[in-house]
């Protein structure tokens, strides 16, 4: 996720990674440490669509998670046939000690709990794999909406809770206002593409819980024992995140695109006011563009722009606040399809942008395109489509340090793979 390597969060909606020594250096001295946690929330499967049983045109539900779950666990069982492969090279003699078909995919499924735990469970339990550089965490992380510092620094205004207040209730009268009026969602806000039942609260509370738990995880790897006294115990030098309901089509107060929170909006709020975390970068791969993504990017990097040159040109000799964070988002995404599909100026526009430094604004948008072979894409479109990673290169123009997280955020229903 960059050189030198970063510690960060993938979350596909759902992930961090964030300035982190190599493995060997790791501060922590904790095993663990060197490697790529995965954290699974199963409460994310709680938010359903039960407005009607035709749910043909709802692509955001329950089994995305599943499908992602079931890449993992290939992914898993590939990484854990090389290890095994590689460590059988270098050691004849143990080879005949362990069954290759033990990394299996259908071992690693069963590893992987598709199906969602039955009773409680301790937070982040992990589970073994035979793959030294990837850990499982089954975690029941979640916070309260109404009382988390990140969700109300991303959803709150000078109202209060207003936005935040509306979706509990939205959710809580779900099944009552469906009866009575054919629908869950308020006027005023589009039914197509949203929808809520009791469940919804309490998938949103755990996919942000698991992100901020991810966070802690990440960061504890590269600052060392000292500061994880009230973090996690087990740290984690990457972290990938499997969560919905997604988030980046939604702004401070405007849920769209089955979106309702900014999970990783509220995640970079968290690496912040949590971790002191002052440079930020988003990278967003999906076929839409986040506009919900972009709009908090903006908001918070002009705040920060403004107590920057009110600090510049300030003549006390008192020491000012500490500004808040800066933010790089770099998405790349289809123009032509949501929320761009009908051409409206101001979404095709902002899908469009490209501005670094001006106005303490960090933004690159890049398009996809078409192409007829694998040799155009590796040859024409590839690097053009690596100028996201380059702009983000340029945002860390002060170097690594230990004010630094990068978030990947992924989609990944309508990958062809």
């Amino acid at each position: 996720m960059g050189t030198p390597m970063l510690r960060g969060i993938v979350a596909p909606e759902a992930a961090s990674d964030t300035d982190n020594p190599s493995p060997s250096q790791s501060p922590t001295g904790n095993v663990h440490a060197k490697r790529t946690a995965i954290f699974l929330q199963d409460e994310c499967l709680k938010h359903r669509f039960i407005r009607s049983r035709d749910d043909s045109g709802i692509f955001e539900r329950p089994e995305r998670l599943h499908a992602v779950k079931l890449g993992l666990a290939a992914a898993i069982s590939r990484i854990e046939d090389t290890e095994f492969a590689i460590n059988r090279a270098r050691k004849p003699e143990r080879a005949s000690a362990t069954g290759a078909d033990e990394g299996d995919l259908a071992a690693a499924l069963a590893r992987m709990a598709i199906a969602p735990n039955e009773g409680p469970a301790a937070s982040s339990p992990t589970f073994p794999l035979r793959t030294t550089s990837v850990t499982i965490r089954r975690t029941s992380a979640s916070v309260s909406l109404l009382d988390h510092a990140a969700v109300k620094y991303v959803h709150g205004n000078i109202d209060g809770d207003v936005y935040l207040e509306n979706l509990i209730a939205w959710a809580r009268n779900s099944q009552k206002n469906i009866t009575e009026k054919g629908t869950e969602i308020p006027k005023g806000i589009p039914p197509l593409d949203l929808y809520l039942c009791p469940g919804s609260i309490d998938a949103i509370q755990g996919a942000i819980g698991a992100v901020c738990e991810a966070i802690d995880a990440s960061v504890a790897a590269t600052r060392g024992p000292q500061s994880r006294s009230s973090g996690p115990s087990d740290p984690c030098a990457r972290a990938f995140v499997a969560i919905r309901p997604p988030g980046h089509h939604c702004g401070e107060d405007t849920p769209c695109g089955f979106c309702f929170i900014n999970n990783i909006a509220v995640g970079a709020a968290h690496a912040h006011l949590n971790h002191g975390m002052q440079r930020i970068v988003i990278l967003d791969i999906d076929l839409h563009h986040g506009n919900g993504t972009q709009s908090i990017v903006w908001q918070v990097n002009e705040e920060t722009y403004q107590q920057t040159l009110e600090s510049d040109s300030s003549k006390t000799d008192t020491p000012s606040a500490k500004p808040g964070p800066r933010i790089f988002y770099g998405s790349l995404h289809d123009i032509l399809s949501f929320p761009c599909e009908d051409g409206k100026p101001e979404m095709v526009q902002a899908a469009s942008t490209s501005i670094h430094g001006p106005h303490g604004q960090y933004i690159e948008n890049i398009h996809l395109q078409k192409y007829e072979s694998e040799a155009q894409f590796w040859d024409v479109l590839y690097p053009q489509y690596l100028n996201l990673l380059h702009r983000a290169r340029d945002f860390l123009d002060d170097g690594p340090g230990d004010d630094v997280i990068i978030f990947i955020r992924c989609i990944y229903g309508l990958h062809s793979f």
